[in-house]
Order: structure tokens, then C-alpha cells, then sequence
């Protein structure tokens, strides 16, 4: 039957330590291919995923016979182990190179933050990134005024400055696709009462309404 798992497991994992990744990649259906990349070398399985657990088997050309399995725990965590592995050849042994233990993947998932945001201060931020760059537009729906800020994202945060360079200086981390939290680090060329409103250290939180 088709995977109907909300979270996917497709695409780079990796293990703490290690420079050996995981690429999970959908086949079809609930059929997955998992391609191991150690140095020079990859090893190719292939296999089924069903609700949250997988079970991948090395392809005929593979020197050797094994399989793994293991569970998808979250967007950014997969716990899995070497069933079985069998060498095809006493000239080549893949099989030593292989632990039985299990072991713990992790990713960094990079979130859409595209979308206007409600404030915990009871204003509106219409945010856009794209491209390692972000412009975010602090809206007052009373007066139809705007206040512009734009700067760089290299994952899930990054900081902006205002487009006049007169107002608080912004850092920002990206928790979901619905949350940023937000810290003044400094309110440049700020009247008295924006400065006593948004000293720096002020942290507020964004959460999305719309996309």
C-alpha cells in the first residue's frame, strides 16, 4: 500500500562523527532506496517503508548480502542497524567494515519561513526568504505604516538590519515552519521610547498565520 507517513524520511542524513551520509530516495509506492557514501565507495540498498519503519536490502550487484532497519523518529532523527551481511566473495570482505550496533541519524531540516506572522507584541511581520537572503516588512494594520529589514539566512537563522539602518538590529532562529524567535541586538539611532520598548536582549516569538 502507498506510504502515508507525515514525515519523510527523503533526502542527506548523517551520523554524529562520522563523514559517512545516508540518502534516503522514494521509488515508488512505499519502496525507498537507500545509497551509503563512505569516502570512494557506496553501497545501494533498496526496500519498503511502511508507516515508520524501513527495511532495505543490498542490490544484486553489491559484493556482498545484507540488510538494515530502523525506525523514522522524527524529521531529524532515524534509528536503524545491520540485520545480516554476508561477504558473496572470501577476496573481497565488506562485511568487518559493518557494526551491528545500532546508530542514530540526524538532519538539519531548512523551514519555509515564506508567510506573514503574528507577533507575541500583537503586530505583524510579512516575511520572505529565498535564496540565503530574507526581508521581513513589520506592518501596522491601524495606520498603514511599514517599517522594512532585510539580511542574510545560512540555515535555520541569520539577522536583518532595517532598510535605513534606524531601528532594531534583529537576530533570528527558525524553530518550525510556523515559529521564528526573534532578539534586538541593538536599536540603532532609536527614538527614547522605541529604545526603552526594544532594548537590546528583547526576545519576542513569530508565529505564522498565513503563508
Amino acid at each position: 500500500m502507498p506510504n502515508t507517513l507525515a514525515i519523510e524520511p527523503f533526502g542527506l542524513w548523517q551520523k554524529s562523527d562520522s563523514s559517512v551520509t545516508y540518502t534516503f530516495r522514494p521509488l515508488g509506492g512505499n519502496a525507498l532506496a537507500l545509497v551509503i557514501v563512505s569516502g570512494n565507495y557506496q553501497d545501494i540498498y533498496v526496500g519498503t517503508l511502511d508507516d515508520t519503519q524501513f527495511n532495505v536490502c543490498a542490490i544484486e550487484s553489491e559484493p556482498f548480502s545484507g540488510c538494515i532497519s530502523g525506525t523514522i523518529n522524527s524529521d531529524t532523527s532515524i534509528s536503524g542497524q545491520v540485520d545480516s551481511c554476508e561477504d558473496k566473495s572470501p577476496d573481497v570482505e565488506v562485511c568487518k567494515y559493518f557494526s551491528t550496533d545500532a546508530v542514530e541519524l540526524t538532519r538539519e531540516v531548512f523551514h519555509d519561513i515564506n508567510g506573514i506572522f503574528l507577533v507575541s507584541n500583537g503586530s505583524y511581520f510579512m516575511v520572505e526568504s529565498s535564496g540565503g537572503r530574507i526581508t521581513a516588512h513589520d506592518l501596522d494594520i491601524e495606520n498603514g505604516e511599514v517599517d522594512g529589514f532585510s539580511g542574510q539566512r545560512n540555515g535555520n537563522s541569520g539577522s536583518v538590519t532595517p532598510f535605513d539602518n534606524s531601528g532594531p538590529y534583529l537576530d533570528f532562529e527558525v524553530t518550525s515552519s510556523a515559529a521564528i524567535s526573534v532578539t534586538v541586538t541593538k536599536c540603532n539611532d532609536c527614538d527614547p521610547d522605541d529604545a526603552a520598548a526594544t532594548p537590546p536582549g528583547t526576545v519576542f516569538t513569530l508565529t505564522m498565520v498565513t503563508n
